[in-house]
């Protein structure tokens, strides 16, 4: 019986040693483990002593687990850093909840910090008492550093392009937009957050959205740069112009959005066109000057000669016109020219072309109208002016009258310059046979109106 109890209990010490030595044998696979892995590892008690500590937090302090295990955080970190750590630790330990935050630390005699981001959770023992904590920090101060200058090259960024003169943008192959300045933004007026991720036809009006969209396409289906103007109404209904530049942007051999850069050129457009008006305009009574005249009728006479249209031409000049200037004064004069070409310009039609030329001198060239109706016309027009009386800061009332010369292109013209010598000698004949009246030059014997008075032979 003796020798039986005396072996039994030889066996439990053989297998409580078996049992140690398979603990510590899986204590040193975890340890091997935790040492390898790429973040620090620690456990503490409750009053903060270091019981585990991997080999990354060992380098760190530069001690072995030996010279860890006891210590408290005051024994490595700075003053501020420790207790910064047992403020975090003590909430874990008296919450009993696990917590992650950013660390920021200083070694003791260390000036450059490091920032941690840690995750740190109760350890509780078989019976369910907290006896500690648990936790896993992971060294992010390069990768701080680098979101912190990419932030401020992004803030940078932000800066320079929302203070540029111009609208800037970025959309994908789907027409989204990716990004869009302060400026962008105030144009569409929408919030930038409302505006990336959708399409232009949901930012913008249909045919604002369709006229881009169609641009937008040719950025990506050639894929290179795009200059080009845009036009688009505004909330003010006015006609707004841009000069835009469109860049795509490559990535694996594809485009996979473009930069774009869009510059309000509403005022030069409209300085431009004011400028073009200007060269063709006459100054005093805002019809078209003879050069535009002249350019634009050789091309009516090419126009008509091609095609066999007819194309008529009224030559008109105000009636002793020099009296309204010498009784009157040339304010007097250029104020019943102006009247005069208002007028004349209610009398014409949108596909005539009206000019002063000279002096008291206009022309009226009629495209697609036969001589019988550009007669008929120079009538009406004379009786119209003949039955205006102007009155205005000078004494009296002033009646014009005005002469008009009638002439139509003819089958052997072969420049405009016999229609318009034509005109202008019915005009001469018109004057001479005592003015207020409408003389027609064809290729025969020049006709004036009233009937009873017939020019000589042209």
């Amino acid at each position: 019986m003796t020798e039986r109890i005396v072996s039994g209990a030889a066996m439990d010490g053989r297998e409580a040693s078996e049992r140690v030595a398979t603990l510590e044998a899986e204590v040193r696979k975890l340890h091997t483990v935790l040492d390898g892995v790429e973040a620090y590892v620690y456990m503490k008690d409750r009053e903060g002593r270091y019981t585990f500590a991997n080999g990354k937090v060992c380098e760190l302090f530069g001690r072995s687990l030996d010279g860890i295990v006891g210590k408290t955080d005051r024994d490595f970190w700075d003053a501020e850093t420790a207790a910064r750590i047992a403020a975090a630790d003590a909430t874990v330990l008296d919450t009993g909840e696990a917590a992650a935050l950013e660390e920021v630390t200083r070694l003791s005699g260390v000036e450059a910090a490091r920032i941690f981001l840690s995750q740190k959770s109760p350890l509780r023992d078989a019976a369910g008492n907290l006896v500690g904590m648990c936790g896993i920090s992971t060294d992010i101060t390069e990768r701080k550093q680098q979101l912190m200058t990419l932030e401020s090259t992004t803030a940078l960024l932000h800066s320079v392009l929302n203070n540029l003169d111009a609208f800037v943008y970025m959309k994908d192959p789907e027409l989204r937009f990716l990004y869009v300045n302060d400026k962008t933004a105030a144009l569409f007026g929408k919030p930038i957050e409302a505006i990336v991720g959708r399409t232009n036809h949901e930012v913008l009006p249909r045919d604002v959205a369709d006229h881009f969209s169609a641009t937008d396409r040719k950025v990506f289906a050639e894929g290179c740069k795009q200059v080009m103007e845009e036009t688009s109404v505004g909330a003010d209904g006015r006609t707004h112009y841009y000069w835009s530049h469109k860049i795509p942007l490559f990535r694996g051999g594809r485009a996979y959005a473009y930069l774009g850069f869009s510059t309000d050129i509403t005022e030069l457009h409209e300085t431009r066109e004011e400028l073009r008006r200007l060269a063709m305009t006459d100054a005093l009574t805002g019809l078209y000057n003879r050069r535009y005249f002249m350019e634009t009728a050789e091309r009516e006479f090419r126009e008509a000669q091609r095609y066999g249209a007819a194309l008529s031409l009224i030559s008109i000049d105000i009636d002793h016109f020099k009296w309204v200037n010498d009784a009157h004064g040339h304010p007097v004069g250029d104020e019943i020219l102006s009247r005069i070409a208002r007028e004349l310009a209610e009398h014409a039609r949108k596909s005539d072309l009206l000019a002063r030329i000279g002096g008291e001198e206009f022309l009226l060239l009629l495209p697609h109208t036969p001589l019988d109706a550009a007669s008929a016309l120079a009538e009406r027009i004379r009786q119209m002016i003949a039955a205006c009386r102007f009155e205005g800061h000078w004494q009296g009332c002033i009646q014009p009258t005005i002469s008009l010369g009638v002439s139509t292109q003819l089958a052997s013209d072969e420049t405009l310059e016999g229609l318009l010598i034509r005109a202008d000698r019915a005009l001469y004949l018109a004057k001479a046979n005592g003015r207020n009246r409408v003389c027609v030059l064809a290729s025969g014997p020049a006709a004036c109106m009233p009937p009873d008075l017939v020019c000589d032979d042209a």
